[in-house]
């Protein structure tokens, strides 16, 4: 009868630390894109100044096979960061080679020397794993990112000897065959360690009370080496986009920053300072050399680093998305438990190219910014050791707590749009302790119009585009108002509270555009209409409420074409995240109706209904998350929701069925996700009247 998939869906000395996030590129492009391939024994690795500031790591490797290209016998690959007395760069993603190790290295040319191929992407190792299966396997642990395809990334174990014709037959030009992956068993050598999760694997969130601050950073100069933070927070620290910065580089940037300043138990205050002034001259320096400002640069050349324009044709994609952290940190001081930080003096993105073209990247790019922002806070991924040590699984050491579905973690999870997930939380509240976070009241379930705390109704008469509200007593009209005449392309999609003001305001939509617009009411007087950011056509909004909790009311879209439900987390008009949450295989039928807390818990529920048979289901939420689809009953399909709130004045909402040809109405007392009462209301008989909510 039904089917639904639900989802659940980054003065003493001077140091710096920063992370690349990817996007995975399949083996094929990955040698058609080497400027040569080797395979070498590693010798030795060496740090050296370099860039006026800058550090790097050089390893010399003797070189037993060139698969493509023309490279020296003993061959010099030089990678940015590394350890210089009183100094370090420390920069996750970056290969990290172990003497007499026998590496199969994909390369780039860089203006100065050779780097391996997008950081850790061209890294692989000759091991052997416990089934005695000779492999070549990067470090997985490196990789923040997702398939071309969009899904997350989990690296494939590669038999070395297969693998190693398919990339000489691919590099010669011919079709190579993909014979090579074979079944995941642990590591038989010590590099991947005991205890090692396997990938997709989960360690259990703890309370972040379990572990200190210092655990949730990355370690600057050393094992067991102090974190970075910032030590001025609530004071804001401005974060500045690159002079002429697009609108969607603006929009990404902000995104990530709303999603770390949002976190209430920390008093992170990260402010958008606008494009960079370039006064006295322009700030571009990135990662390279501290310049004054702390930027997040867009469309940046890192060909230094070894890192490709990032590949995107069609719905395929790949490469590395950016970097970020900390760029410069000096000094040290006193943070949360008396522990003791380096402080961090600024912080840094670099977007790769081609990154705002790729539009099939959707809300993963808000996902990629803002994880690249959490490494400028000093944070570590949540799936590593502080050392950032593929060696040592996260898991291995009790004083950390580890996650595989944060911002913050190596494979960033497709879909969430930015969101900060708990680990992510816990990271801001121990780092970064001391905002204001009183428990948030349970969201309100009265849609109210006039200001007397009773929930009301609109109609909208679909003949003429007329407008109208009933100022309600429980499901009694005492008196009525107009709101004037709108256009019948323009639906009344829903109503609740967008700026904050207590009062309910109206959002309008035009489905075949995507245009809409959001009116900001006191009564019937529109005080202001604000426009939305246009939605793909054939979007139909289908209910508003607060999913996530951050007090500002977001809006629920439903796909009749495809199926997918999606959310779009709003502050007033402005779109700050999204994520899909629903999936139906039966879109012709089965409509999302409206949106309300059934049962009580706080969380805001979906109502599906099927217009074919008259069967309801309500989707139980957790936040943003479904988890479970309970059926309430059927009525009439002759019926139609016209309102979904708090009737009664019980807490939890009420829905308000009317009869379409008739007007008879019949109001559903909801609880426990139940109906356990069913009563009469205030009767409007033109067929040409619709409820149009608020819902």
């Amino acid at each position: 009868m039904k089917r639904f998939l639900l989802y659940t869906v980054l003065g003493a000395c001077a140091s710096s630390a920063f992370a690349a996030s990817f996007i995975v590129p399949s083996d094929r492009e990955l040698v058609r894109r080497a400027d040569a391939i080797v395979v070498a024994t590693v010798q030795r690795s060496f740090a050296q100044s370099v860039h006026a500031n800058g550090i790097e790591t050089v390893t010399a490797l003797d070189v037993s096979e060139t698969i493509k290209g023309k490279v020296p016998d003993v061959l010099e690959v030089h990678e940015p960061g590394g350890e210089l007395p009183g100094r370090a760069e420390i920069i996750p993603g970056v290969p990290r080679f172990h003497d007499g190790d026998r590496v199969l290295l994909f390369l780039r040319r860089t203006p100065d020397a050779w780097a391996v191929a997008d950081l850790a992407l061209g890294h692989f190792t000759f091991v052997e794993d416990a089934a005695g299966q000779q492999l070549v396997v990067r470090a997985t642990s490196e990789v923040v990112g997702w398939d071309p395809n969009g899904t997350p990334h989990v690296e494939p174990r590669r038999e070395a000897n297969r693998f190693l014709d398919f990339v000489r037959t691919e590099a010669r030009g011919g079709m190579g065959i993909r014979n090579y992956e074979v079944p995941w068993s642990p590591l038989a050598t010590p590099r991947e360690g005991r205890g090692k999760m396997r990938p997709g694997a989960d360690a259990a969130i703890a309370p972040n009370a379990t572990y200190s601050a210092t655990s949730y950073t990355s370690e600057l100069s050393g094992a067991g080496s102090p974190g970075s933070r910032w030590n001025v927070f609530p004071s804001p620290v401005a974060l500045y986009t690159g002079s002429g910065s697009t609108g969607s580089a603006v929009s990404s940037t902000q995104a990530a920053i709303a999603a770390w300043d949002n976190d209430c138990p920390s008093n992170i205050n990260y402010t958008y300072g606008g494009n960079d002034p370039c006064s006295p001259s322009c700030h571009n320096s990135g990662l390279a050399a501290a310049d004054g400002l702390n930027t997040v640069l867009w469309e940046r050349d890192l060909s230094q680093y070894g890192i490709s324009p990032f590949s995107c044709n069609g719905g395929s994609y790949g490469g590395t998305l950016g970097i970020g952290g900390i760029t410069s940190a000096s000094s040290q001081h006193t943070g949360p438990n008396g522990e003791t930080f380096w402080t961090t003096k600024e912080g840094d993105v670099e977007m790769n190219r081609g990154v705002l073209a790729c539009t099939a990247l959707g809300s993963n790019l808000n996902s990629a910014v803002t994880h690249e922002v959490g490494h400028t806070l000093g944070f570590r991924h949540s799936d590593q050791t502080r050392a950032d040590n593929p060696s040592v699984p996260c898991g291995s050491d009790p004083s950390l707590e580890c996650s595989s579905t944060a911002i913050m973690t190596s494979t960033v999870p497709n879909g969430i749009a930015g969101v900060l997930q708990p680990w992510d939380q816990h990271a801001a509240a121990a780092v970064y302790p001391g905002g204001s976070c009183a428990p948030p009241p349970p969201p309100s379930v009265i849609r109210d119009l006039n200001g007397d705390s009773n929930s009301d109704l609109l109609w909208r008469n679909t003949s003429t585009g007329d407008v109208m509200v009933w100022y309600m007593n429980g499901t009694s009209m005492i008196s009525s108002g107009s709101l004037g005449r709108v256009a019948l392309n323009y639906q009344l999609a829903c109503a609740a509270d967008f700026n904050g003001d207590g009062l309910t305001d109206l959002v309008w939509h035009d489905p075949s555009t995507g245009v809409g617009s959001i009116w900001h009411m006191s009564g019937t007087t529109l005080l202001s209409n604000v426009a939305l950011p246009q939605s793909p056509v054939n979007w139909v909004i289908e209910g508003c409420a607060d999913f996530n909790h951050d007090g500002h009311t977001d809006i629920v879209f439903h796909d009749h074409n495809t199926g997918y439900a999606y959310i779009w987390f709003m502050n007033d008009y402005n779109k700050i995240g999204s994520q899909v949450f629903a999936f139906n295989p039966d879109p012709s039928n089965w409509h999302m109706v409206g949106a309300g807390d059934f049962d009580g818990d706080g969380n805001f529920d979906v109502l599906w209904r099927n217009f074919l048979f008259g069967t309801n289901n309500i989707m139980h939420m957790n936040g943003p998350s479904a988890l479970s689809m309970i059926a309430i009953g059927t009525t009439d399909p002759s019926y139609e929701c016209a309102a979904i709130a708090d009737y009664n004045r019980d807490g939890v909402s009420d829905i308000w069925w009317r009869n379409k040809v008739n007007g008879t109405p019949g109001v559903f007392l909801m609880r426990n996700n139940t109906v356990y009462q069913l009563i009469g209301g205030s009767y409007l008989p033109d067929p040409n009247w619709h409820g149009t909510g608020p819902r």
